[in-house]
């Protein structure tokens, strides 16, 4: 089998779609430019971006099963998001009452 480096160049969305999303999203969580990044296999590059998406979602998860630990602090941390989002949403539903004429 002849294997070739992957790179940018040849593998453009319409030409090697699968390839091309997967430098895109290697270079969305990895922080490098797509042009940038290169592989000696298929599968390298698989490797390489699952591993990213990995820890780009590491904190996320911590974050999730901290927040799943403590049900108190999470609804507490839930209703104080919903009043700022009713806070910050005020102006915007007042003008539209008014502007299909509720009080």
């Amino acid at each position: 089998m002849n294997r070739r480096p992957f790179s940018v160049s040849g593998h453009g969305p319409e030409d090697k779609p699968g390839v091309s999303n997967l430098l895109t999203v290697l270079a969305a969580c990895s922080g490098r430019p797509v042009e940038s990044l290169t592989h000696e296999t298929y599968g390298a590059l698989k490797r390489e971006a699952a591993e990213a998406v990995v820890e780009t979602l590491r904190p996320i998860q911590e974050r999730y099963r901290e927040l799943s630990a403590d049900p108190a602090e999470l609804s507490r941390l839930l209703d104080a998001g919903a009043a700022r989002a009713v806070e910050r949403g005020a102006g915007v539903m007042a003008a539209a009452r008014e502007a299909i004429g509720l009080p």
